[in-house]
C-alpha cells in the first residue's frame, strides 16, 4: 500500500482544489477536460501564461491581435492596450464553427451585402467590493458586434466582441478623459486596412478557403446616459438643454419655454415641435464654445456651457472634426429602452406611484406580494432568480421599488394581472387613473420585448409611448417628469433605423467575464489592463470556437427515451418503422435565443388559431423535434381550465412561453 500522500495514492474528488479556492463547477469542469484530452505538459502558472500568449501572439493577415496605443496624461504616460477588431474577426472566422458559419451565410446573403452597421458599447464595470472607498480595479469596458448578424446573434454575449478595457482612475487622468478614450478605440477600426474601406476575412469551407469582404462603417452607439454623457460630453440632466438629440428642449423647471415661443419643456409631447440636431449642429456649437473658451470669464463661460447643453473638451471627440468625418456621434446615438425603463427608470417611478395610491386605498403591497407568491416562471427566468416575485417582501414604508432590470422585466405583467383581478372584484374604482396609466406602461413594454424582432412597426410603438406618457402626466401631473421620459420618445426613430430595438441586457451580462479576470488580478499597478485584456480575449475565441450557436430549434443534453415515451409518440405518429430511435431532454430552444422547458407554459401557433398549453414532454425523432403538450381551455379574464389529452406537435409551434399560476381546477397566465 502506498504511504499517505505518496504520488501513486489517488486523491477523493472533494479534495482537490483545497489549496486554492475552486468552485465545484468550476473544479467539475476540469476533470472532465483532463479525462477526455489528458493532462496538459504545461501545468505552472507560467507555463500556462507562456502558453495562452503563444496563441495570442499568432499574426493574422490583419496584424497583431493586440495593440497599444502610448499617450501622455498629467502624472505619467498612459499605455492603452485595445483588441485589433479586424484580427479577433478574422480568429473567428477563421474556425471550424457555428459562428463562423453564421457570419459566413449573413455575409454571403444578397440582402446584406450593401455595408454594415457596427454597433458600438460602452459602460463602466465595478469589480471587487463596490462599497470600497476606493476601488482602483474600477474599468472602462468597450464592446461591439455587427448589426447585421440579427437579433440572435446581439442577443449571445460573446458575440460581443471586446474592444479594450482600462481603469477608471487612468482614463480620468487622460487629456479629455472618457471621451479621449473613446476616440483611440475607435481608430482601431481606422486602422490600415479602414473598415469602411473593407477587410477582406478568410473562411475555411468544405470546399477550400473562401475570401469575402466585409465593409462596415460605425453606426449605432449604446450606453447608459452616464456612459454617453461621458463619451459625448453633453449634460444630460444637468444642463438646461438636456437631450443631445434636441436644440430647443429645455428644463421644464427653467421655465425659459414660458418666455420664448421657439423652447419646448422637456415636458412636452409634441415631437412636431423639437427641433432636432444634426452632427452638423452639434459641430457649430462646440465651435462657438470654443471661440468663446478663452475669451470668456470661467463663470460666464460655464453658464455658457450650460445654456448650450455641452461641456467644451478640447482634446474630445466633438471637437476633433477629422475624426467626426469617420464617427458621426448624434446620427449614431441610440437610448436603450432597458436604461429608460427598468434601471431606476419610469417603471419603477410610476410603479412605486401606483403601490402608494393602492396603500391609500387599503392595498398594501404585502398584498401583491402574497399575489405573487402563487405564481411559477418559465425554468430559463427562475433558475437564474430573476423573477423578482420577492422585490415587494421587505418595502419599505414609502414604497421606493427597487430591483434588476431583468426582476422588473419578469414582474411588470404579473402586477397587470393583479390589478385586473382586483378591478374585477370593483376594489379600484378610486385608482382608475393609475390603473389605466400602469396597463398603458405595461403594453409599452410588451412593445420593446416584440420589436426586438422586428414585429412592431416604429408607428406603433411611438403611439404606444406617447400614449402612455399623455396618461402619465393626467394621473400624476409632469413633477415627476424624469428625463428619461423625453429619452424615450427617440427609441422609435431608432428602431426605424435598425429594424431592431437596441438594448443593454446582452453587455451588463458580458461584463461578468471581464470581471472575473479583474475580480482575480489584485495588483492594479502597470499590466492590469494587458491581463485583463489578454485573458477575456482568450476566453472569447474559446467560446467562438466551440459554443453551439442555436438559430434552429434543438434539444439541450438529449438523452435517449424510455419504452412508455417512444409508445406514446408512436402511438401520436401512427407510423412505428419511422421511429427507430427517440431523444428526449427537460429543455429545448424553440427559436433563436429562446427557450423552453418540461412544465413551462406557453402559446402555441396551430394555422391561424393561438392555443395554450403546458409542456409535458420534449423530444427528438431524429428528423422531427416534437413537444407533448397538455391544453388548457380558456374561460376568459385570464383564466384556463387544464384539459387530460396531451397533444403532439412541431417545437416550432411554440410561440412564447408564460408566467403562470394554478389553483385547484382552475389556472391563471400572463400574457
Amino acid at each position: 500500500m502506498a504511504s499517505r500522500g505518496s504520488a501513486s495514492e489517488k486523491k477523493n474528488a472533494f479534495e482537490l482544489g483545497r489549496k486554492h479556492f475552486l468552485s465545484k463547477s468550476a473544479l467539475g469542469s476540469v476533470l472532465e477536460e483532463v479525462a477526455a484530452h489528458g493532462l496538459p505538459d504545461a501545468r505552472s502558472r507560467h507555463s500556462i501564461k507562456r502558453s495562452r500568449d503563444r496563441d495570442l501572439n499568432e499574426e493574422t493577415p490583419h496584424g497583431p491581435l493586440l495593440r497599444t496605443v502610448m499617450v501622455e496624461t498629467s502624472t505619467q504616460k498612459a499605455k492603452l492596450v485595445f483588441v485589433n477588431p479586424a484580427a479577433l474577426l478574422q480568429r473567428a472566422a477563421g474556425t471550424d464553427s457555428d459562428f463562423s458559419q453564421h457570419l459566413h451565410a449573413r455575409l454571403t446573403c444578397p440582402a446584406t451585402d450593401t455595408g454594415w452597421t457596427i454597433v458600438v458599447y460602452s459602460d463602466e464595470v465595478s469589480p471587487g467590493n463596490v462599497l470600497r472607498h476606493v476601488n482602483h480595479r474600477k474599468i472602462q469596458a468597450l464592446y461591439w458586434t455587427l448589426l447585421e448578424l440579427g437579433p440572435a446573434s446581439m442577443g449571445t454575449e460573446q458575440h460581443w466582441f471586446l474592444l479594450g478595457v482600462m481603469r477608471s482612475e487612468i482614463v480620468k487622468q487622460l487629456p479629455g478623459g472618457m471621451s479621449r478614450y473613446f476616440k483611440e478605440a475607435l481608430n482601431q477600426f481606422r486602422q490600415a486596412p479602414s473598415v469602411d474601406h473593407g477587410w477582406q476575412l478568410c473562411f475555411q469551407r468544405p470546399s477550400g478557403t473562401e475570401h469575402v469582404f466585409l465593409k462596415a462603417r460605425v453606426g449605432a452607439f449604446i450606453a447608459d446616459e452616464a456612459a454617453l454623457k461621458e463619451v459625448l460630453d453633453f449634460k444630460g440632466a444637468s444642463g438646461t438643454v438636456l437631450c443631445p438629440l434636441c436644440a430647443n428642449v429645455v428644463q421644464a423647471s427653467s421655465r425659459l419655454s414660458e418666455h420664448d415661443p421657439s423652447l419646448q419643456p422637456h415636458t412636452s409631447l409634441d415631437m412636431a415641435s423639437w427641433k432636432r440636431h444634426s452632427d452638423e449642429s452639434v459641430r457649430r456649437c462646440i465651435v462657438r464654445l470654443s471661440e468663446q473658451c478663452e475669451e470668456m470669464p470661467k463663470t460666464r463661460f460655464k453658464r455658457l456651457e450650460q445654456a448650450a447643453g455641452f461641456n467644451f473638451n478640447p482634446n474630445g471627440i466633438l471637437n476633433d472634426a477629422e475624426f467626426l468625418a469617420f464617427f458621426r456621434p448624434i446620427s449614431t446615438l441610440t437610448f436603450d429602452f432597458m436604461h429608460c425603463y427598468l434601471v431606476n427608470g419610469i417603471w419603477h417611478l410610476e410603479f412605486s406611484m401606483l403601490l402608494r395610491k393602492l396603500k391609500a386605498h387599503g392595498i398594501p403591497p404585502g398584498e401583491l406580494h402574497d399575489y405573487a407568491q402563487q405564481f411559477s416562471w418559465p425554468e430559463h427566468i427562475s433558475s437564474r432568480g430573476v423573477s423578482g416575485k420577492n422585490m415587494l417582501a421587505k418595502l419599505a414604508g414609502d414604497c421606493d421599488v427597487k430591483s434588476s432590470a431583468s426582476e422588473a422585466l419578469s414582474f411588470y405583467g404579473v402586477v397587470r394581472l393583479f390589478l385586473f383581478d382586483k378591478a374585477w372584484e370593483g376594489l379600484l374604482d378610486a385608482c382608475k387613473n393609475e390603473v389605466s396609466t400602469y396597463v398603458a406602461l405595461a403594453k409599452v413594454l410588451d412593445l420593446f420585448i416584440q420589436a426586438r424582432t422586428g414585429s412592431i412597426s416604429p408607428v406603433t410603438l411611438h403611439t404606444a409611448i406617447k400614449h402612455h406618457q399623455q396618461l402619465s402626466q393626467t394621473t400624476y401631473g409632469a413633477e415627476h417628469w424624469l428625463p428619461k421620459y423625453h429619452y424615450s420618445m427617440h427609441i422609435p426613430e431608432a428602431l426605424q433605423r435598425y429594424k431592431t430595438v437596441l438594448s443593454c441586457f446582452v453587455q451588463e451580462r458580458r461584463h461578468r467575464h471581464v470581471k472575473r479576470y479583474a475580480q482575480a488580478q489584485t495588483n492594479t499597478m502597470q499590466g492590469f489592463e494587458e491581463y485583463v485584456t489578454r485573458e477575456t480575449v482568450s476566453s472569447q475565441l474559446h467560446h467562438l470556437q466551440h459554443d453551439k450557436f442555436k438559430l434552429t430549434p434543438a434539444l439541450d443534453k438529449p438523452q435517449r427515451a424510455g419504452p412508455a415515451t417512444i409508445a406514446f409518440v408512436r402511438q401520436w405518429l401512427r407510423h412505428d418503422e419511422s421511429i427507430e430511435e427517440l431523444w428526449t431532454s427537460s429543455a429545448a430552444t424553440y427559436g433563436a435565443g429562446k427557450h423552453c422547458s418540461v412544465g413551462d407554459v406557453v402559446t402555441l401557433l396551430t394555422g391561424t388559431e393561438t392555443i395554450t398549453g403546458q409542456i409535458q414532454l420534449l423530444c427528438s425523432t431524429g428528423f422531427r423535434l416534437l413537444c407533448g403538450v397538455q391544453l388548457w381551455t380558456a374561460r376568459g379574464s385570464h383564466r384556463w381550465t387544464p384539459e387530460e389529452a396531451i397533444m403532439l406537435c412541431d417545437l416550432t409551434r411554440v410561440q412564447s412561453t408564460h408566467v403562470w399560476a394554478c389553483d385547484k381546477d382552475e389556472s391563471r397566465v400572463v400574457l
